[in-house]
């Protein structure tokens, strides 16, 4: 339990909350099905931070629209700006939102994603907060396989389960890396998360420190362990998202997230000697003695046969082309790269640069 924020995971499962006992965005509907008659599910404040995302945020929207859930129980926040006319294109947006309870566009300015996120909480009147990211596009079952875990009382913050709204051999590196790893990362992807409102309420820039201005989720979903709090990745409130599809724009996002990673939690000295004996191996792979060359050579064999050997254990679970091999192994060097130029410029004292904000990710 955090000595900063001592409140009880427990303190705010209070009445109304027992355990009861996811290309196109056509791609991603479904038939509607309306709730089972009788049964009152749980109010939702759906929050979307959007700066500069005109030329997505219309598809996001009208993804909500197909959910399985009451939408009378839900109301739907944007979080609007920059300098695409995003803010207009959410109040157009809104007048097609009227099958739910209320669905409220409010102006941001340029001050990083909790900002925005705090100002859509402080907004919110229902029971629990959805974020959902403005690039996001949701599936029918999504919300309610969101909630259920929390309403059960098993979970406390829960994860949408992300994939690729268009394949490529870069958006296959992220779903590989995902699945090889799901069971055994303590932080996921937020590109939509749950949580209960009456948890977050109370201490809003203890949960969404508005001096970060990357590095949102992982830094909420960190306050919930430091609290002892459940969080869990719901496999069936799935989502499709816009992942990087080119090289330059892989390196820019990589380069983002590491740097926030290591703004938030310090040097990871024994991620930063990972990437430094890669890198070095390489180096060595130069001509200039032939002990360190057969060395590098035996390092880097055994390193790329244990990337294609994961490459090959996961990707028929994720429906990865067997020639996309090549790909992966070359961005998992790229990846070691990165980590090491951002440790670097920790060091030098320039890591507070972003590289890329919020709708700037999408060539």
């Amino acid at each position: 339990m955090s000595q900063c924020c001592p409140l009880s995971p427990e303190a705010d499962r209070g009445p109304g909350h027992s355990a009861s006992k996811g290309a196109n965005a056509s791609d991603v509907f479904w038939k509607q099905k309306a709730p089972p008659s009788g049964i009152r599910m749980t109010s939702v404040s759906i929050i979307i931070p959007a700066w500069n995302e005109a030329q997505v945020l219309s598809e996001t929207l009208a993804a909500l629209l197909h959910i399985d859930y009451d939408k009378k129980q839900c109301e739907v926040i944007v979080v609007a700006g920059g300098q695409d006319q995003t803010y207009e294109m959410a109040k157009k947006m809104s007048k097609s939102m009227e099958v739910f309870s209320r669905c409220v566009v409010l102006p941001q300015t340029r001050g990083g994603k909790n900002r925005a996120v705090q100002t859509g909480i402080k907004e919110a009147r229902k029971d629990i907060i959805v974020l959902l990211d403005a690039d996001t596009l949701v599936t029918q079952p999504w919300l309610k396989r969101m909630v259920e875990p929390i309403e059960g009382g098993t979970s406390d913050l829960t994860i949408a389960n992300p994939e690729a709204l268009r394949r490529s051999w870069i958006t296959d590196y992220y779903m590989i890396t995902k699945t090889r790893y799901l069971d055994r990362i303590t932080w996921h992807p937020g590109h939509s998360i749950a949580f209960k409102a009456i948890t977050v309420n109370r201490r809003l820039d203890y949960f969404f420190d508005r001096h970060t201005k990357v590095g949102v989720d992982y830094l909420l979903q960190k306050r919930f362990v430091e609290q002892g709090r459940e969080i869990m990745f719901v496999k069936e409130a799935a989502v499709k998202t816009r992942l990087p599809l080119s090289l330059k724009y892989f390196v820019l996002t990589e380069l983002r997230w590491l740097t926030a990673l290591i703004n938030i939690d310090g040097v990871s000295y024994r991620s930063l000697a990972c990437n430094s004996v890669i890198l070095g191996s390489l180096m060595f792979l130069i001509p200039v003695g032939k002990m360190p060359f057969m060395l590098a050579l035996l390092f880097n064999v055994l390193y790329i046969g244990k990337r294609v050997r994961m490459f090959f254990v996961t990707s028929k679970d994720c429906g990865v082309s067997v020639r996309n091999v090549f790909g992966f192994v070359a961005l998992s060097y790229v990846c070691h790269l990165v980590g090491f130029i951002c440790h670097v410029k920790y060091f030098l004292g320039l890591s507070k640069t972003t590289h890329l904000y919020q709708g700037e990710r999408y060539s």
